[in-house]
């Protein structure tokens, strides 16, 4: 109907509202820190050698904080089980 304009879905919620990281980097890190073992600094140092990517020190731990928050309602189940 022209006369109603265009009309689009709501975007999906992402882990960090207004943050600069894509929620598929938020989980690459935190899968690389819990699973691999591979610190956070370094994590930031492989992102500017390889990629250019020069991040503030704070960035990617509040991108892991950010997303422990939103697990946190997990914890309860999962030891319930």
């Amino acid at each position: 109907c022209p006369e109603a304009g265009v009309r689009t879905a709501p975007a999906p919620e992402r882990i960090q509202p207004k943050g600069r990281l894509s929620d598929g980097l938020i989980i690459d890190v935190l899968i690389r820190k819990y699973l691999e073992h591979v610190p956070i600094y370094r994590q930031c140092a492989t992102l500017l050698r390889d990629h250019g990517v020069d991040l503030a020190r704070q960035t990617l731990p509040d991108g892991v904080m950010v997303a422990g928050e939103l697990l946190r309602a997990l914890v309860e189940p999962l030891r319930r089980d």
